[in-house]
């Protein structure tokens, strides 16, 4: 679960610990240091405890039995053959990371654990996914867990087609739904209930659709109704702390550091000063750690600044500190970022 650092208790412990999905607190400290460390042990036993539950609930619900007996169409990755007579693919090992019931419906702790799994799957010869394929299938899981969540459901659909009545909206598996909006005087958008959208078949647009209107006037429509979309539902930003899996198995964080812009602590970092830092040795640049904790994770071994920005990597450590945190980051990799930090001269 995502946590942050507020200034919300009473005088006497200031310092709270507040979970930012329910927006209860866990606890409130004296100072702002021990507050850090007690939400650094959150994350460490959330991360384990969420790992473990996963494992055990994918081995209590789905057996080996359960999940052969799936169709190809409930796996998120599945390797180049051919199928049996049922039309799933032979051996069955060619399979991976289900997602799906026996009867089609998404699996969400199952959708979740693929995710944290993707870059542990190994293909037919024993070796590592490539990290590009990593990256599409945890692209594409991510999607459909957007999709499927409720809370965010509707920011997964992209508009393909709109006339003056109706717009035709496609989700992250290629259906497509009739809806139903309005625009106001104001531009205000507004969308009708989900329940009343219609499925259709993607030639159906071309047969329902209205005679066709001079291609600047259907463009100006289309054009405005993605503009007014985006205002209602925006595109998630892109994530600031990436995790990549290496051909040798290891993990490679890559992060934008610091920018010469005005920072979370009202502080600014210039870009002269990015330009001339200086590793403490050649290709060290220090460590990755937890809340500028002394809570090591990792090491940075690259740094480049590219405009404002400071671009910097590392590898992960492989321990039982590090890999709950990293494991937390993929599954939530918006709600995570990095700044730098100093040494004292």
């Amino acid at each position: 679960m995502p946590y942050e650092l507020r200034r919300t208790g009473p005088e006497d412990k200031p310092y709270c610990v507040v979970n930012t999905e329910t927006g209860k607190r866990k606890g409130c400290s004296k100072t702002e240091a021990m507050a850090k460390k007690f939400m650094a042990k959150l994350y460490l036993e959330e991360g384990k405890k969420d790992m473990d539950n996963k494992e055990l609930e994918t081995k209590a619900v789905w057996t080996v039995a359960s999940v052969n007996d799936l169709p190809n169409s409930a796996f998120l990755f599945v390797e180049a053959g051919e199928d049996d007579d049922e039309g799933k693919r032979v051996p069955r090992s060619l399979r991976h990371l289900p997602y799906k019931d026996a009867g089609g419906k998404i699996d969400l702790p199952h959708l979740r654990n693929a995710i944290a799994r993707a870059p542990r799957v190994k293909d037919k010869n024993g070796k590592p996914l490539s990290t590009a394929l990593v990256a599409s299938i945890q692209a594409r899981a991510r999607k459909l867990l957007a999709s499927s969540s409720g809370k965010k459901e509707l920011e997964s659909f992209e508009v393909v087609q709109a006339t003056e009545d109706y717009l035709i909206l496609e989700d992250s598996e290629g259906m497509q739904y009739k809806a139903s909006y309005s625009i106001a005087e104001d531009d205000e958008f507004s969308l009708s209930e989900k329940e009343s959208w219609k499925e259709v078949e993607v030639e159906y647009v071309e047969k329902e659709a209205p005679p066709v209107k001079k291609k600047e006037e259907t463009q100006g429509l289309v054009d405005k109704v993605k503009q007014l979309w985006e205002k209602v539902f925006p595109p998630e930003p892109t994530p600031l702390f990436i995790t990549k899996q290496q051909e040798d198995g290891r993990f490679r964080w890559v992060t934008i550091s610091s920018t010469a812009f005005l920072d979370g602590e009202e502080e600014i970092v210039s870009t002269k000063a990015l330009a001339n830092n200086q590793p403490l040795a050649e290709k060290d640049y220090g460590e990755l750690r937890f809340w500028h904790l002394p809570l090591k994770l990792g090491d940075c071994d690259f740094q480049m600044p590219e405009g404002v920005c400071l671009v910097e990597s590392g590898l992960w450590d492989d321990n039982e500190i590090a890999d709950p945190i990293r494991k937390a980051i993929d599954e939530k990799p918006r709600d995570w970022k990095a700044s730098i930090g100093f040494l004292p001269l």
